[in-house]
């Protein structure tokens, strides 16, 4: 069992159910914070809400937010390789095509140790207003076979607040 699952069966979390829908940010902070990790990085971090809660967090943002620790993007941030234990992308890989959502994640994958993680939410919802890859469990077994990464925890959020519906997933390069 690997420590992701098991902080998800020992809380209980191994799944959807209305603790983990009404404390995910405070579920997630936790969790991470559990990992006693040197380095997570805030890819896409807004207004950076979890500095200060998540230990040896930096947040980019391509949008100079107060806040916010780097203004870059997942393109042009500057970390080094197997430099991260995890890297947060809560919303930030979500806004190309297959093909730069794939580039995007195997940047991100650049900066995670061997077994690192990357926490990221997709959102499986088309907006007319603002184009979104389409997240869908099939796209997210291919995009894991082109990287080598492995899926270690998924988990469907339906909001009531707007209809939303964001899936979490958390990915690893698990290294033998």
């Amino acid at each position: 069992m690997t420590q992701v699952e098991d902080y998800f069966n020992k809380n209980k979390h191994a799944g959807i159910n209305n603790d983990l829908k009404k404390n995910i940010a405070k579920e997630l902070v936790q969790f991470v914070n559990s990992l006693d990790p040197q380095l997570v990085i805030d890819a896409g971090c807004g207004l950076n809400p979890l500095k200060g809660k998540i230990q040896n967090l930096i947040g980019f943002d391509p949008v100079d937010n107060d806040g916010v620790d780097i203004i870059a993007t997942i393109e042009t941030a500057e970390f080094d390789t197997e430099s991260a234990d995890v890297v947060l992308a809560l919303g930030s890989i979500n806004y190309h095509d297959e093909d730069v959502i794939v580039s995007q994640i195997n940047i991100v994958k650049e900066w995670l140790k061997p077994n690192g993680l990357l926490i990221m939410k997709g959102n499986p919802q088309y907006s007319p207003k603002v184009p979104r890859y389409m997240w869908t469990e099939e796209k997210v077994k291919t995009i894991k076979k082109k990287l080598d990464f492995f899926v270690i925890f998924s988990a469907r959020i339906n909001r009531n607040i707007f209809f939303r519906i964001f899936t979490f997933y958390i990915f690893s390069n698990f290294v033998n």
